[in-house]
């Protein structure tokens, strides 16, 4: 899938309600895009993908940097998504109730 716009095809109309903090739904974004994304990316080439302001860009994946969603690889400057992602995702994996998720497919 070619990423291209990928905050319209991941999150569709959540960017534009009224609701949603637009901040956090970007960052959202550029979770999203590292995920699917099969090698580090450039600054640039996040804002091409995303259609997000260089600026913008560079200071929401800053604060996931610092907060360890994202992290840039030291040799060529790309981000990755980050091992804090990992954390969050075990700690999710040891609270689900295996049983009951697969009991209606068994």
């Amino acid at each position: 899938m070619k990423l291209y716009k990928i905050h319209t095809l991941i999150r569709g109309d959540m960017a534009t309600n009224s609701n949603n903090i637009k901040s956090i739904v970007k960052a959202g974004t550029v979770i999203d895009m590292l995920a699917l994304s099969e090698q580090p990316m450039a600054l640039a080439e996040m804002a091409r993908q995303t259609g997000m302001v260089k600026s913008t860009l560079h200071g929401i994946v800053s604060t996931l940097v610092d907060i360890g969603y994202v992290k840039q690889m030291p040799e060529t400057g790309r981000y990755t998504l980050g091992m804090k992602l990992f954390e969050i995702g075990y700690s999710i994996s040891r609270k689900l109730d295996e049983r009951r998720i697969a009991y209606p497919y068994m």
